[in-house]
């Protein structure tokens, strides 16, 4: 996360000036990380890296199913076949975790929530970027960063 935070830096002297643009939005934005990254980690926990490795193969269907509500993003007939190809592949994989135990499927569970909060993280960080008032990617990284970066301190 820390590295992060050098990305905004650089536009301290150069660029808009902070104090315009709506940053609580950014830090809002991390929230959705963070508890992303939780999830994700323990729900590796619990599940175990092949089913961790299955279920989070889905983000890019997440992202592309809130982009296309969020940010009326339109996707080609291609990049619509490659998805159903991704979910074909999970769908497939994940046959056979199913007689893992309830600990595997609630790990599962937690990683299917932590893919679709990390997603939306992705979706809500380019929607500040091309909607309303546009916050510059590298604020928004900046801003996300530190904001990771102190609640994993706090936590620590």
């Amino acid at each position: 996360f820390f590295g992060m935070v050098f990305s905004g830096l650089l536009s301290l002297c150069t660029g808009p000036s902070w104090r315009t643009l709506p940053l609580h939005r950014c830090v809002l934005i991390a929230a959705f990380a963070l508890s992303a990254q939780v999830l994700n980690w323990s729900g590796n926990m619990y599940a175990g890296s092949a089913i961790f490795a299955i279920v989070y193969s889905s983000v890019s269907v997440w992202s592309a199913l809130l982009s296309r509500i969020l940010l009326q993003r339109i996707l080609t007939v291609r990049q619509w076949c490659s998805l159903l190809t991704v979910v074909a592949g999970v769908a497939i994989a994940g046959r056979g975790s199913r007689s893992e135990g309830p600990r595997a499927l609630l790990g599962a569970c937690m990683v299917c929530v932590g893919t679709g909060l990390l997603a939306t993280n992705h979706v809500l960080s380019e929607f500040l970027a091309v909607r309303g008032t546009r916050i510059p990617p590298h604020i928004n990284c900046c801003i996300q960063g530190f904001t990771s970066f102190m609640a994993a301190g706090m936590w620590q």
